[in-house]
């Protein structure tokens, strides 16, 4: 299990290579700059309630074109943003429906989510339920390493603002790498 833990996170630390997080660091802002990069537009939308839609609480949606994320309305930011990246996780990776039953079964939410969409122009859905599989795994993966570096870049800029107004006031606080 640890090697396989080891390969995973292997395997996502490639996928971020040449990925750069925005400064600051907002969900929105990141998957703008995700969208300029791939040259492909991202639309980020919220779904259904979990309930109303078979329990899945985020939802990739590639087109020929574009780029539709879905996520739960009714979650706390902080599990919406995961949710997100998450996805975004599947985007990067490249990630494929193998199962044809499943991605059949996908359709219907699909249709719900975007009545005007031909179901045929759609090159790869992803509904974020459980984690059992690998590619669940890797997205879960590259969606908490993101985060991680998020929050980092977000302590940073707090702990600079202190060390700013530790100065202000004559404390002398240590500067921040």
């Amino acid at each position: 299990m640890e090697q396989e833990d080891a390969s995973l996170r292997e395997d996502c630390m490639k996928a971020l290579r040449g990925i750069d997080l925005p400064r600051p660091f907002t969900v929105e802002a990141f998957c703008s700059q995700l969208a300029q990069q791939r040259n492909r537009p991202l639309h980020l939308r919220p779904g259904p309630t979990r309930s109303a839609f078979a329990g899945i609480c985020g939802v990739w949606i590639a087109t020929a074109g574009e780029d539709y994320i879905f996520y739960e309305a009714q979650t706390s930011r902080l599990h919406q943003e995961h949710i997100i990246l998450h996805e975004v996780g599947h985007m990067l990776l490249e990630h494929r429906i193998h199962d044809e039953d499943a991605r059949h079964e996908g359709m219907g939410s699909v249709e719900a989510l975007l009545p005007d969409l031909r179901p045929r122009s759609i090159r790869r859905f992803f509904g974020r339920t459980d984690y059992t599989t690998w590619q669940e795994r890797e997205a879960e993966m590259l969606a908490s390493l993101i985060g991680v570096q998020a929050r980092r870049l977000r302590t940073r800029k707090s702990s600079e603002a202190l060390v700013k107004l530790g100065t202000a006031f004559g404390l002398g606080l240590p500067d921040v790498d």
